[in-house]
């Protein structure tokens, strides 16, 4: 993840840890899924992983991080 998509997470997902973020966002390829999207574009699919973190609860979502080495 480039520096301007983790300022970006910063902006969008704050007190929300990176990591969970990342780890709902990185392809099964491991490369992040916002390398190839617009600032608009990432900062939507931020905010959306923010959402599912919300809602699934960090426990669960630390879980993915793990599983995928983050």
């Amino acid at each position: 993840m480039t520096r301007e998509y983790k300022d970006l997470l910063a902006q969008v997902a704050p007190g929300t840890d990176p990591r969970h973020i990342q780890s709902l966002l990185q392809a099964d390829n491991g490369g992040c899924g916002l390398d190839d999207l617009t600032p608009e574009q990432a900062a939507f699919c931020i905010a959306m992983a923010k959402a599912c973190v919300q809602v699934f609860g960090a426990d669960l979502v630390e879980g993915i991080a793990r599983e995928r080495g983050i």
